[in-house]
């Protein structure tokens, strides 16, 4: 592997061991989910060898992300409503399908609760709560 190379492998080898452990699963109980032994995952985590199209798909799939995610490729357009809005939606990316869908739900709530729209947050910050096409 090229230098370039063991870093990608270390960066995402870090990615899937915080995804696993936000899940709080074992490296054997991740591999049982993808069809993999312990010691693979572990070579993955630590950036020791690359995975291949098919396992980044089986791994993103159990832990709940895109395979872009897992892969570290930054989203195609840039957040809308701010820095620190743009900050915390890629953060909840990360955060596992079930999981997320809960705090979704949580927000939801808040802004029902005290009335508040997408539409007024981004008047608010002076942008349109529609994505421009």
């Amino acid at each position: 592997m090229t230098e370039r190379e063991k870093r990608f492998a270390r960066a995402m080898g870090h990615r899937i061991q915080d995804l696993r452990n936000a899940r709080g699963w074992t490296q054997e109980e991740l591999g049982r989910e993808v069809g993999l032994d312990r010691s693979r995952i572990s070579r993955y985590e630590r950036g020791r060898l690359s995975a291949s199209g098919l396992t980044v798909k089986r791994l993103a799939e159990a832990l709940g992300v895109t395979t872009d995610q897992l892969l570290g490729v930054p989203p195609l357009r840039p957040p809308r409503l701010g820095d620190a809005l743009g900050e915390r939606s890629t953060q909840l990316d990360l955060v596992p399908l079930p999981h997320r869908e809960s705090l979704l739900q949580l927000i939801d709530s808040y802004l029902e609760t005290h009335r508040i729209s997408l539409a007024e947050i981004a008047r608010s910050l002076g942008r349109s709560p529609l994505p421009r096409r």
